[in-house]
Order: C-alpha cells, then sequence, then structure tokens
C-alpha cells in the first residue's frame, strides 16, 4: 500500500508583479532577442517570455500573443510553461508539434542543469540541488515526487520521476525507491516534491513519509540526504527543518 503525501491545500494568490499585463503588445515579428536591453521590469519580461515561447514553440509572434493574452495576468510564468507543456492549458493555437518543442526544450534545459550535480562533492549540499528541484517541480498543476539517486561522492547518478498524483497529494512507495536506488547502486538518496498549492510548508503526512522513507533505506544501507520541497519557484529542505 502507497503513503501519500498530501500538501496543505491552502491556495495561495500567484502573482506576476502584481499587475496583469499585455503580453506581447507592440512586439515586431523581426525583432531579434540578442543585442536587446532589459531593465528587469515585469512589462518587458512579458516582451521576453512572448518572444521566447514563439521562438521555442515555433508559433508566430501574433498566435503566442493571442494564446498569453487569454491567460489569467496573476498567472506564474512557470506554470504557464508546466501547463503548455502537459497539456493542462489548452488553445486553439497551441498545436501537438508546438508543445513537442517545448518539452523538448524543458529536457534540454534539465539535461544542462544535471551536470553541476554530477561533480563530486565532499558532503551534502542542498544549495546545489536546490535550483534544479525548482525547475524540474515548481509550476506543476499536480504533486510530482521524484528521486535523485548519488554516488558515495555526493554525484548525482540518476534523477528519475517516479510518483504522480492530484493537486494536493501523491502515492509513495516506498520499494520503489528502494529498488531504484539498488538499480543504479546509489549510496544516497535525495527525494522531491512539489507543493501545487503554492505553500512551502511541510504537511504532516510529508513528514511522516520522509519518516518511512529513511527508514527503509536504513535497512538497505542506503542514506536519505534529504526531502526537498518545491513551490511558487522556492524550495524548501526538510533536512534543514530538522525532519530528516
Amino acid at each position: 500500500m502507497a503513503d501519500i503525501y498530501r500538501s496543505n491545500a491552502k491556495l495561495s494568490s500567484i502573482y506576476t508583479g502584481g499587475k496583469s499585463l499585455s503580453w506581447g503588445s507592440g512586439v515586431d515579428e523581426q525583432i531579434p532577442i540578442k543585442g536587446w536591453s532589459y531593465e528587469g521590469t515585469a512589462a518587458n519580461q512579458s516582451v521576453l517570455a512572448t518572444v521566447t515561447l514563439s521562438r521555442v514553440s515555433g508559433l508566430p509572434i501574433a498566435d503566442t500573443t493571442r494564446l498569453l493574452d487569454e491567460q489569467p495576468g496573476s498567472m506564474r510564468l512557470d506554470k504557464l510553461i508546466r501547463g503548455l507543456a502537459n497539456g493542462d492549458i489548452k488553445h486553439p493555437s497551441w498545436t501537438d508539434a508546438a508543445r513537442a518543442r517545448l518539452n523538448a526544450s524543458i529536457t534540454l534545459h534539465s539535461l544542462a542543469a544535471q551536470e553541476p550535480l554530477r561533480q563530486p562533492s565532499p558532503s551534502y549540499d542542498w544549495r546545489l540541488f536546490e535550483s534544479f528541484i525548482v525547475a524540474e517541480l515548481s509550476g506543476g498543476s499536480r504533486e510530482t515526487f521524484m528521486a535523485l539517486f548519488l554516488d558515495t561522492h555526493y554525484r548525482l547518478l540518476s534523477a528519475e520521476v517516479l510518483f504522480m498524483g492530484s493537486v494536493d497529494s501523491a502515492p509513495v512507495y516506498t520499494r520503489v525507491v528502494a529498488s531504484r536506488a539498488l538499480a543504479h547502486q546509489a549510496t544516497s538518496v535525495v527525494v522531491a516534491h512539489n507543493h501545487p498549492s503554492g505553500v512551502l510548508k511541510p504537511s504532516h503526512s510529508d513528514v511522516s513519509v520522509t519518516e518511512k522513507v529513511s527508514k527503509a533505506r536504513m535497512l538497505l544501507d542506503i542514506r536519505l540526504c534529504d526531502d526537498l520541497i518545491a513551490a511558487e519557484g522556492h524550495c524548501v529542505s526538510l533536512r534543514n527543518l530538522g525532519f530528516v
């Protein structure tokens, strides 16, 4: 029987600078990205998001602008990208080919983000894994549980999504985590999941599952280094909170 990760289901508002913006107003089809000067304002970032998504997906600027203009103005960019990639967000102009291109881009970014984690380290440092976990899990509409398998030098051997659930919970089978760790001959494991609600605080079920995973790993002489929670572009370490 699976243990259940259940997040705090309180919904929090999602924002992009507190303003509802027109994503692509006045963007010329031929304006290149290279050489642009950005001041970091929300308006400039929305223009960059429009042009970049157009380039990645292969859709015309006009279609991309219409797609983005029809989304809630408070939607975070990570939720938008995840929704377009996994099919949760649908639009007449968003084609299967565009989704495939976006997913390919996400995969390339994930592979590049794994490279620093494949370097040896004298000890576990959660900060090395934070940005990777946020990029992988933040913005998802369903709870997703993944495991990072490490060797004796805390180098990443493999990162795998093992379970997916609903908006506020995901089933976790400790035997599956154990079998995958043994398959990779890992000596330590970092597990992670997201909270689609945006609440970073670990729930009681989060802590309970973390304890069970830790005990199961001890029987196999495999160390649980950490359990990371990602939400709203941020990450929290249960190890730092004293639960691992």
